[in-house]
Parts: C-alpha cells; structure tokens; sequence
C-alpha cells in the first residue's frame, strides 16, 4: 500500500496535479506505470484518469481534445510514433501542463513537447522491481537523471556517478 501511495504521490506533486487535470493513459493498468502512479495519483489529487484500452498514434490528439486533456502518461516508444507519424490538424489543440513517464528519447523529446503543446515533462527510471527510482523534475534539461533533493539524501542515499567507459574511470 505505501509503495502505491508514494508513486501517486511522486506523480501527482511533480505533475502538479488538481481536481481539474484530466490524465491520458493509454498504459496498461498491470503495468506499475499506469496502474500505479497513474490511478494513485488520480486517487490522491481528485484528477480524473482518462483511459484509452489500446494506444492508436491516429487517435491521441483526438483522444486528448475530445477528453480535455490536461496531462499524459507515456512510455517513450509511444512518443517516437506519435512525432514519427503524419501531423494531425489537431496536434497541439490541446495544452497538455505535464507529459510523464521513461524512456523518452533525447532526439525524440523536444520534437514531442512542440508538436503536442507539452508544458513539462517529467521523465523517471525505475524499476517495478528495482529498489530506486531517479526523476527529472528539473524542467530545463533532456533526458532521465534528475537530482537527488538535499533532504532526501538522508532517507534516499543514492549517488549519481559518471563513469568514463574509455578510461575505465568513475
């Protein structure tokens, strides 16, 4: 029960969600993505979860007006096919504050924000199974690693290290 209180409420405070926010998932309610973060967040903030049962690249910015839209969960693949797919008359309709989820690559990242009118992404990696989690929150750089807060270096001892596979050197 903790670990799927604490991921909606990571989801929801970094995403800023309100009883307003409208959450597109068209994640699979097993996956602790979809059926964790999301449902729990929308639990914890009031939001309401707007479900699609199969993700189509022709129908998201469709889905996303019609259902008023104001946030989304994604894995990253699905990102790649929506900015690899024809452009849509309805692409960018709709202003989505928050787009969260992993695996969003960088080449694939800014296109994505632009073409669907993303305010912030919040990109994480973790592991269902994995005993840490990592969120880019901060809003100005690309890509999966974020920043360990100072207070909660205490409860979360996790480093971040760069290691020079060339060299051999951390």
């Amino acid at each position: 029960h903790l670990r799927f209180w604490s991921a909606g409420a990571t989801l929801w405070t970094l995403c800023r969600l309100t009883p307003a926010d409208r959450l597109y998932s068209a994640l699979p309610l097993y996956h602790a993505s979809g059926g964790m973060m999301g449902v729990s967040a929308c639990v914890l903030s009031g939001a309401t979860m707007v479900l699609r049962p199969k993700f189509s690249v022709s129908l998201f910015s469709r889905d996303l007006t019609e259902h008023r839209c104001t946030a989304v969960q994604y894995i990253g693949e699905l990102c790649r096919y929506l900015v690899a797919a024809k452009p849509n008359p309805l692409d960018g309709s709709q202003r989505i504050k928050c787009a969260a989820g992993n695996g969003l690559r960088p080449e694939v990242w800014e296109r994505f924000t632009r073409r669907y009118n993303v305010g912030h992404v919040v990109e994480f990696y973790a592991a269902t199974e994995g005993n840490t989690n990592l969120f880019n929150n901060t809003g100005s750089r690309v890509g999966a690693v974020g920043v360990v807060p100072w207070f909660a270096k205490f409860v979360y001892p996790v480093r971040l290290v760069k290691f020079d596979e060339d060299k051999g050197e951390l």
